[in-house]
């Protein structure tokens, strides 16, 4: 059995999809998304394209039409880009909206796509949301450690079944998902914030450096830090 790994660093960690990746881009980004609690939205968000499972029980599509019909303030859809036109009928279907929109809402949902992972938990970190994540089991990342369910996020199941019960809650009990909110932003700022793209914070360098495997790998090709 092959059992080598790379380990490598979320690369949502050091770039941004959806923006240009210099140091003007994501100045003009960050200041875009510099909108305070009271000022955001209140509802929640979701935009992106239909990724991942290709049926009916696609995470996207089911949180969508879930919010859709609870009576909750939303803005939330699928792109028309990659959504088969046999799901089309059953899809709350938006138009492009730019990224920097996200941090003006207060709840974000961050959801499974072609990964068991999405960014979008890291961008309403920044951004200062409270995100609901769908959990990924499976998939561990060097973060993990740093960023913890119920204190910077709120985790859903992989299978969203809590999904309507957990986002109805907060978005019912604004102190609470604000102070979460407001925690998961300090913790993102204090760990994980680098000003530049294609950079490592000192905090997540350290944890890469680390791994055992990664300081194994070094050893064999006789790296120097």
């Amino acid at each position: 059995m092959d059992n080598r790994v790379i380990l490598i660093p979320r690369n949502d960690l050091f770039e941004i999809r959806g923006i240009e990746n210099t140091v003007r881009g994501w100045k003009e980004y960050r200041r875009q998304i510099m909108v305070p609690w009271n000022d955001k939205e209140d509802a929640v968000y979701f935009l992106g394209h239909f990724t991942g499972l290709h049926s009916v029980h696609n995470s996207r599509l089911v949180a969508c039409q879930n919010i859709s019909t609870s009576g909750l303030p939303h803005n939330v859809g699928l792109l028309p880009q990659l959504l088969p036109p046999e799901f089309a009928p059953l899809a709350v279907i938006k138009t492009p909206e730019p990224l920097y929109v996200m941090a003006h809402y207060r709840y974000v949902l961050s959801l499974w796509g072609n990964h068991p992972f999405n960014p979008r938990l890291y961008r309403g970190l920044e951004g200062a949301s409270l995100v609901f994540h769908q959990a990924t089991p499976t998939v561990s990342f060097l973060e993990d450690g740093v960023l913890r369910a119920g204190q910077h996020y709120v985790e859903l199941r992989p299978d969203l079944a809590d999904f309507c019960e957990k986002v109805s809650y907060y978005v019912n009990h604004p102190s609470e998902a604000r102070a979460i909110a407001e925690e998961g932003h300090r913790t993102w700022m204090k760990y994980c914030y680098v000003e530049r793209p294609y950079t490592f914070s000192d905090a997540i360098w350290e944890l890469f450096s680390k791994q055992s495997r990664w300081t194994a790998c070094r050893n064999a090709l006789d790296v120097h830090s």
